[in-house]
């Protein structure tokens, strides 16, 4: 059986679409397939159809992928098995290893694959908990706010006005009184307390983050000076449901506080995986995006806004032929001449594609009479003036797409 390392997720929800089309033998055999994408999907499939008897689901338990390891851990709660957080934090979140030639750089790099999971579950763990069970913890807990985030989503109407308040409040007021609580049955002078009247800035960071997480996920077009307000402190870690929600309700003004958000960690991300991702990463997908939708019908504007030259070159391929052949020729001259190697060359991509050959070689005879010029400009003007045009226009969409 052929089993590529290597599957795209459209290739995979392409071919699983239609899960009817595969009987359980066939999906059953997709537990075991090489690649993890593979893995994943097949074990949904399975759990939506409760075919994936408990045996299989254990035996995924310690694959090598988290998302495995999470559908399998699912599974068995279904069946009637029960998890603690911490129980669940030994299946999901390994322990790191350090790999040879970055041994001093990961000894204290965690599971982040892992520790992604584990939020979601522990965000499953509270919403089957009962009314009684949270409000008994959300009146002591002082270290997280899981059952307060988790009677929020059972009740937003009732209680999402509280939400809204702790998180503009950035959790003062919630957690000072949790922490008058904790001295009223420690004692005020007591060593907990003060440790953890020192944890207060960083908890209320986080809180803030998770419950602007909500309001953000909610899709709620009254939000938007709440979610703004947040995002204009610059204390909140990126997310990319604060960037789905600007898309959405979002106007010109917003496009800053989309720049300024790729500055920050990425929530649920340590500090170290923040480092290690590429500025290709669908982070910067995601904010071209968003600004793409805030600010289409001011291309000109947008294009020529401040921003690193890898975001940029994450819009220029949404833009349409027809919304860039109505660019003023001072941009698109400014895109040839951009100081970012891919921008230079999508934009040149762009130019061949869009207007006539003989524009392109009007554009490419006065390009090299310039006093600075860019090799990539060059050889893409000239491939969309020399090759046959279906050609050309096969390649440069094909450049276009994997840009």
């Amino acid at each position: 059986m052929l089993q590529p390392s290597a599957v795209k997720q459209d290739l995979l929800e392409a071919l699983f679409g239609l899960d009817a089309e595969f009987d359980e033998e066939i999906l059953l055999r997709g537990v075991s397939h090489r690649n993890a994408l593979v893995r994943t999907t097949v074990i949904k499939l399975l759990r939506k159809r409760h075919v994936l008897v408990p045996s299989v689901a254990e035996s995924l338990l310690s694959d090598n992928d988290a998302e495995v390891r999470f559908e399998a851990l699912q599974a068995l709660v279904a069946s009637g098995r029960s998890y603690s957080i911490e129980q669940a934090k030994a299946v999901l979140v390994r322990k790191s290893q350090a790999p040879t030639g970055l041994a001093l750089f990961a000894m204290s790099q965690p599971d982040t694959e892992g520790e992604t999971v584990l939020e979601r579950y522990t965000e499953h763990f509270f919403d089957r908990l009962t009314v009684a069970q949270l409000e008994e913890q959300e009146r002591s807990e002082i270290y997280d706010q899981n059952a307060f985030f988790a009677l929020a989503r059972r009740d937003f109407k009732l209680r999402g006005d509280a939400l809204r308040k702790a998180i503009a409040n950035q959790f003062v007021d919630r957690f000072d009184s949790l922490l008058e609580e904790m001295a009223k049955h420690y004692g005020r002078s007591t060593d907990l307390v003060e440790r953890t009247r020192s944890l207060g800035k960083y908890l209320r960071s986080r809180f803030t983050r998770e419950g602007l997480e909500i309001i953000s996920s909610r899709l709620d077009a009254t939000d938007l000076s709440l979610v703004r307000a947040m995002l204009a402190l610059g204390t909140v870690d990126y997310s990319a449901a604060d960037l789905r929600y600007l898309a959405k309700f979002g106007q010109w003004c917003d496009i800053p506080l989309v720049i300024a958000s790729l500055g920050r960690p990425e929530y649920g991300r340590n500090k170290y995986a923040s480092l290690l991702s590429s500025a290709g990463s669908t982070k910067y997908e995601a904010a071209a995006r968003t600004l793409y939708a805030l600010g289409k019908h001011r291309l000109n504007d947008l294009l020529t806004t401040a921003m690193p030259g890898y975001l940029l070159a994450c819009i220029v391929p949404l833009i349409s032929e027809k919304a860039f052949e109505g660019l003023a020729s001072d941009v698109i001259d400014q895109l040839m001449r951009s100081d970012s190697e891919n921008v230079r060359k999508l934009a040149s991509i762009k130019y061949a594609r869009t207007f006539p050959r003989r524009r392109v070689k009007q554009f490419l005879e006065k390009y090299v009479t310039a006093d600075q010029v860019y090799y990539n400009v060059i050889h893409w003007l000239d491939f969309g003036v020399s090759v046959p045009r279906d050609r050309m226009l096969r390649a440069a969409g094909k450049a276009l797409v994997e840009a």
